[in-house]
């Protein structure tokens, strides 16, 4: 697997996906579900630049408090994000590497796609831009 770039990504976890059972594929399939939201993936996007509190997400998002927060329920739900309690504050970021990899995948292959599919250029939104970039 490489990303857009042709950076391979860590060999570290060798992954027979042929061997994939129905259990796993299902689980799978309810994360990916749960990014199925243009919100979430943005929420996500911000947390890969650093941690964050949910009043910064609310103020870099334009979204209302009350979503930010179930959207990031659900994604620390899926285990795509984390918390730590400062005070009567959550700090939220990522769960780990993998969830930014997953996000630069999904970049680079959204682009691939654009381009393959001859449709005009669309511009990728800065959220996302930044993970295409740094990939």
């Amino acid at each position: 697997m490489f990303f857009c770039e042709d950076q391979p990504i860590s060999k570290r976890h060798q992954i027979d996906l042929a061997a994939i059972d129905a259990e796993t594929a299902y689980f799978i399939a309810d994360a990916m579900e749960g990014l199925a939201a243009g919100a979430r993936v943005q929420l996500l996007c911000r947390l890969s630049e650093g941690r964050r509190t949910v009043k910064e997400l609310t103020a870099e998002t334009g979204m209302e408090q009350p979503a930010v927060s179930q959207h990031l329920r659900v994604l620390r739900d899926l285990g795509f994000v984390r918390a730590e309690k400062k005070g009567r504050h959550k700090i939220y970021e990522l769960y780990d590497s993998h969830v930014e990899g997953l996000l630069k995948q999904v970049v680079a292959h959204a682009e691939h796609l654009r381009q393959h599919s001859g449709e005009s250029a669309v511009p990728v939104s800065s959220e996302l831009a930044h993970l295409h970039r740094a990939s």
